[in-house]
């Protein structure tokens, strides 16, 4: 038992070191508005009018999960708090759901 003490020891503090770094903001698409135009759930706290932002697509199996990016967009408006508006770049699929965060 004495044994598993430093090893458990080792294997979270080497795991913590993923745990630090740069925070990354991060919010998804809540609504369709047109073609190019999605209403996000990030707001006056996370983005300001005129913000670059990316656009994934994450598909989750098994508890693992994949980022695909497919594109970005710059906030068009901020609406209160919780709410933005972005403008997609042309030719950009995207859907409810898509996760958006700050370039």
């Amino acid at each position: 038992m004495l044994f598993f003490l430093p090893l458990l020891a080792v294997v979270l503090w080497a795991v913590s070191g993923f745990c630090i770094g740069k925070k990354t903001v991060q919010g998804d698409i809540t609504m369709k508005v047109a073609p190019n135009i999605a209403q996000i759930n990030l707001g006056t706290q996370h983005v300001t009018a005129g913000q670059r932002l990316n656009i994934y697509r994450q598909e989750c199996r098994f508890a693992v999960c994949n980022k695909e990016l497919v594109g970005g967009g710059r906030v068009s408006r901020v609406f209160d708090k919780k709410y933005s508006e972005i403008t997609l770049d042309p030719g950009v699929y995207f859907d409810v759901g898509y996760v958006i965060e700050r370039e």
